[in-house]
């Protein structure tokens, strides 16, 4: 479940987010893109708690990542500049970490790659969050130097062949496989617990 950034209101709500994860994290305040597309990851469509951010801004020579690697020396980057999108501002509430939340960012970002059709994607990723998407989309997504280390974060920077990724039936449909597979367990650890909650009260009254 997502929402896609759209009001002021909105805009509070994923700031007051993110900039708790900076807070948390002692991790650089970067500025928010007025060209930048913002969107919340929910925890569910009842419970609509904000547990996840992540922003996709266009890229360009001068773009706030080209401080931290310049993107514009890898050829491809360059040429296809208007096709190029930073993601940033990428992070998982540490309460929903190793519960498979993280898989729920590829709804986001495949709803984005549908509407803007990019060629790739470029980021600065925590080390956990690249050994995550490498698990998840193999050789598409490709470390393009040693990692940095920057707010006491061990950072590397990526592009992401995200045309490639749409285009790979396989690698979709392994994503959404475990999707699916994450759902269910929700659904019948939920059950479980219900089923628990029933016989115990039943049991308290006799």
């Amino acid at each position: 479940m997502f929402k896609k950034v759209t009001s002021q209101k909105e805009q509070e709500a994923f700031a007051t987010t993110w900039e708790y994860f900076c807070e948390r994290n002692g991790w650089h305040k970067d500025p928010y893109a007025q060209t930048g597309e913002r969107y919340q990851l929910l925890l569910s469509k009842k419970d609509p708690t904000i547990i996840g951010t992540i922003e996709f801004i266009p890229y360009h020579e001068e773009a706030q990542v080209e401080r931290y690697f310049h993107f514009s020396k890898i050829p491809s980057i360059f040429q296809q500049q208007e096709r190029v999108w930073e993601i940033d501002k990428l992070c998982l509430h540490k309460d929903y970490h190793r519960q498979g939340y993280f898989f729920h960012f590829f709804e986001i970002i495949y709803d984005h790659a549908l509407l803007h059709q990019p060629k790739y994607y470029i980021a600065i990723l925590e080390k956990k969050l690249y050994r995550l998407l490498k698990m998840s989309v193999g050789r598409r997504i490709i470390r393009v130097d040693k990692q940095t280390v920057r707010s006491e974060a061990s950072l590397i920077p990526v592009v992401i062949q995200i045309e490639q990724i749409m285009k790979d039936d396989t690698i979709l449909q392994s994503l959404l496989l475990r999707r699916n597979k994450l759902l269910l367990w929700k659904y019948f650890f939920r059950t479980g617990l219900n089923r628990l909650k029933n016989k115990a009260v039943r049991i308290l009254r006799g």
